[in-house]
């Protein structure tokens, strides 16, 4: 009876670390996708600004009617049902001070200055969202597998 009960708490143990490492790769794909979808946003914004000069207002609808994702429940927190604007947990707090920054500076300055504005941020979130792909795919099914490891060491320890 002894043997049966560490056996299916090893096993237990093991699908906790396997959970935990497929926590740990949904971050990781998160962040690629926050990050690629920002570089989106701004790329739509330019294309928006520059050629049809729509307004900002007017920008934002359009992007979150045909977008979904973490994005758009940051930028319209009503869509998600929460009320307050939610903080994306899967970002570092200077990458979440850096995103807000980026999209506080819109609609804040004359039509040249907002231009080369978006512009500098297209290209530094096109520059993370790159890194961000890189380590998903380096880090991301890496950490999988190294706890899914790690639980079956567990489990065999235990066992």
């Amino acid at each position: 009876m002894s043997g049966v009960l560490r056996l299916i708490g090893g096993g237990l143990i093991a699908l906790v670390c396997a959970y935990a490492g497929v926590l740990v790769k949904k971050r990781y794909k998160l962040r690629e996708k926050f990050y690629a979808d920002l570089r989106d946003y701004f790329l739509f914004f330019e294309r928006e600004l520059t050629f049809k000069k729509t307004p900002l207002p007017e920008i934002n609808r359009k992007y979150l009617a045909q977008s979904s994702g973490e994005l758009s429940a940051y930028l319209d927190p009503e869509r998600t049902g929460r009320g307050a604007k939610s903080e994306p947990l899967f970002l570092k707090k200077e990458e979440r001070a850096q995103v807000e920054e980026a999209l506080n500076g819109l609609g804040k300055s004359a039509y040249l200055e907002q231009v080369a504005y978006v512009k500098r941020w297209q290209a530094e979130f096109k520059d993370k969202a790159d890194k961000c792909q890189a380590e998903n795919k380096k880090y991301g099914g890496m950490y999988f597998k190294l706890c899914v490891l790690l639980g079956i060491a567990l489990l065999i320890l235990l066992a």
